[in-house]
């Protein structure tokens, strides 16, 4: 996402907080909403989908734009000391990720809609876009906003994933531990030299393609299995990155 669509969200996000919407009222028209915003239509509708898949807004056809539920600062805000633990505390994160994606995955596969199917193809297809991209000659790339695109739509991918799994409960909890994660994740990126994408980026969509196919096939026993390989590796490049603080001033 780049930073005109990251602003975009944003934008609609404080549209939201604003006009003191709750959970259940209703947005203005998309045409509407972007002249409000003077923004142009198909920007807009890209953020509105970005938000639906976090779950933030719901597009119901015919009827409008509808808030799901608000941002999470309450659950968030018991996490947010997070941002402040050393390294070593990473681990417990990423036991965590275990925690609740290898259940929903296996969830998922048992659950999952037509339409839960065709969102997390969608994000797929788009981290196998990316992915052919960085085949292009180097001075010819944007290498951050690549990755940075390449985290949305794997984001995405997981919240989705999450969210076919319907439990709702599981859902909750797992959206307020993902935007901590996320944040920590974008302070590994910032602070760690990167490691050289393509031959991972390849390996991520291949991950992510076996995850997919599992939860396609209704198998629930190869689904949490796909889900835990593709955390293992994720635990594999974090800590074969260069030892560096993961946080200005912090401990390593």
């Amino acid at each position: 996402m780049n930073a005109k669509r990251m602003e975009t969200v944003f934008r609609v996000r404080e549209f939201v907080r604003s006009r003191r919407l709750q959970p259940g009222e209703k947005l203005p028209t998309e045409r509407e909403l972007a002249d409000l915003l003077a923004l142009g239509r198909p920007l807009l509708r890209e953020a509105l989908i970005t938000l639906e898949a976090l779950g933030e807004l719901e597009v119901r056809e015919r009827q409008g734009i509808f808030v799901r539920r608000l941002p999470l600062e309450e659950l968030t805000g018991s996490l947010e000391s997070l941002l402040a633990w050393p390294k070593e505390m990473l681990p417990e994160m990423l036991e965590m990720r275990r925690i609740l994606e290898l259940p929903a995955a296996e969830l998922a596969a048992l659950r999952r809609s037509e339409e839960d199917l065709r969102r997390m193809e969608e994000c797929l297809e788009h981290m196998e876009r990316l992915h052919l991209q960085e085949h292009r000659e180097q001075d010819a790339r944007d290498e951050t906003d690549e990755a940075t695109q390449g985290s949305l739509w794997n984001t995405l991918f997981h919240t989705t994933l999450v969210q076919a799994s319907g439990n709702r409960v599981l859902l909750r909890s797992y959206e307020g531990f993902s935007v901590v994660m996320g944040r920590i994740t974008a302070h590994m990126r910032r602070f760690h030299v990167r490691e050289p994408s393509r031959r991972w980026s390849h390996l991520i969509v291949e991950e992510h393609r076996r995850i997919l196919l599992a939860v396609r096939n209704g198998d629930p026993e190869t689904a949490r299995k796909a889900m835990g390989a593709h955390l293992d590796e994720t635990v594999r490049v974090l800590y074969s990155l260069p030892e560096q603080p993961l946080f200005p001033g912090g401990e390593k």
